[in-house]
């Protein structure tokens, strides 16, 4: 750790309000040794430009975050997701069915 550059480390109390985290929770990561840290002298520091590296690797990048569209898929899968769109809306799930209620019988009932 450079402790020529002691702003560029944070806090716990610093981190959570920076990244908009309770403290708990990123104690719970640093236990788990899921974002990076320092100790010294038995305080926890976090360098900033580690904690926006860690951000970016664990932000999706937008392709991941995108949801295929029909035209996303080749032709032959273009038919039948319109098919199947079309069928779901033809024959859509019924909602007036009647689901005969029993009452719970427990061990060492006796039956009457």
């Amino acid at each position: 750790m450079n402790l020529e550059k002691v702003d560029d480390f944070l806090t716990v109390k610093e981190l959570s309000k920076w990244i908009k985290l309770s403290e708990s929770h990123i104690y719970f990561l640093v236990n788990k040794r899921k974002i990076p840290f320092a100790k010294l002298g038995g305080k926890l520091l976090f360098d900033k430009q580690k904690i926006k590296d860690w951000i970016d690797f664990n932000s999706p990048s937008p392709a991941e975050t995108e949801t295929p569209s029909e035209t996303d898929l080749p032709n032959n899968l273009q038919e039948d997701f319109k098919q199947e769109v079309e069928d779901t809306l033809d024959n859509p799930i019924p909602t007036d069915i009647e689901i005969p209620q029993e009452e719970p019988k427990f061990e060492g009932q006796v039956g009457g």
